[in-house]
C-alpha cells in the first residue's frame, strides 16, 4: 500500500501518516508521532501537504486540533485534481515554448564522422540512398571503378538507386571510355591520369570523401560551407571533362 501511494506522489513520510490515520482513527500529531516515529516537526509539514491534496482533515477537539484521514475514494479524487493540473500546466508550456526556443543560442550543427572499413561504406551508401539527394561525384575509374571492393553489394546499390528519384552527375577517371549502363546518371570523363584512390562525392549539404586501400574509409562531412565549395570545384571539372 505505501508503496502505491509513493507511485502516485506522496513522499514516504506523507504515506506512513497517511496509512496510520486509517488504522488508528481520529488522533492527535502525539499518537502520530508514537504510531510512526516520524519526527514531530516533520510530521506538521506532511500533514499540511496531506490536507493540501485532500487525503486529511483536521478538527478541533476539546481546545485540541485532532487529524483524521478522509475516505479513501479521495485519493481518485486527488488524482483527477492533479491529472488536469498536469493537463493544464502542459498546455501553458505548449503556449511558451516558441518564446523559450527563440532565445536558444544558434547552434553550428556542421559535423564529421569516419565511416570505417567496407560495412562502414556500405552504411554511408545506404544513408545516402535514404537522403534522396541528387549526387555530384568526381574520383572515380570506370562504371564500378574503387566500389568494386563492395563485391555484390554494390550492384546491388546501384540498381536500387535506379529505383529513386535521385539523379546523379558522375565524373570518370579513365582512359577506356564506356557507356555508363545506369539510367540514373550523366557521365563525362577526364583522362585516366586523373584518377586517384580516392573518391569525392557531394549530397545535398553533405560531402563524403571514400579513401580506398587496404583498409578502406569514408569521411563524411556535414556543411552547407563545404558542400558549396566542393560543388563550385565539381562544376569547373563538369565544364573541362568530355562526354563518352
Amino acid at each position: 500500500m505505501k508503496k502505491s501511494l509513493m507511485k502516485i506522489g506522496l513522499s514516504e513520510n506523507e504515506s506512513e501518516i497517511y496509512i496510520s490515520l486509517l488504522k488508528i482513527g481520529e488522533c492527535s500529531v502525539n499518537s502520530i508521532v508514537k504510531a510512526t516515529g516520524i519526527n514531530r516537526t516533520n510530521i506538521y509539514d506532511c500533514i499540511s501537504r496531506l490536507v493540501e491534496k485532500g487525503l486529511v482533515s483536521s478538527i478541533i477537539k476539546n481546545g485540541k486540533k485532532n487529524f483524521s484521514a478522509t475516505n479513501p475514494k479521495r485519493i481518485i479524487d486527488y488524482l483527477n485534481e492533479k491529472e488536469k493540473q498536469i493537463k493544464d500546466e502542459k498546455e501553458e508550456v505548449t503556449k511558451i515554448i516558441p518564446e523559450i526556443e527563440s532565445i536558444i543560442p544558434k547552434v553550428n550543427n556542421e559535423k564529421i564522422e569516419v565511416f570505417d572499413g567496407k560495412n562502414g561504406i556500405r552504411n554511408l551508401l545506404e544513408l545516402i540512398l535514404e537522403s534522396e539527394k541528387n549526387i555530384c561525384s568526381y574520383g572515380s575509374s570506370g562504371n564500378e571503378g574503387n566500389m568494386s571492393i563492395l563485391g555484390p553489394y554494390f550492384n546491388h546499390y546501384v540498381k536500387r538507386m535506379s529505383k529513386t528519384k535521385i539523379k546523379a552527375r558522375i565524373i570518370f577517371a579513365d582512359k577506356e571510355r564506356k557507356p555508363f549502363k545506369y539510367n540514373f546518371g550523366e557521365v563525362k570523363y577526364l583522362p585516366r591520369e586523373y584518377a586517384t584512390t580516392t573518391e569525392t562525392m557531394i549530397y545535398g549539404d553533405n560531402v563524403v570523401i571514400f579513401v580506398f586501400g587496404d583498409e578502406p574509409k569514408a569521411i563524411h562531412i556535414n556543411s552547407k560551407t563545404v558542400a558549396n565549395s566542393y560543388l563550385k570545384h565539381f562544376e569547373l571539372m563538369w565544364k573541362i571533362a568530355k562526354k563518352f
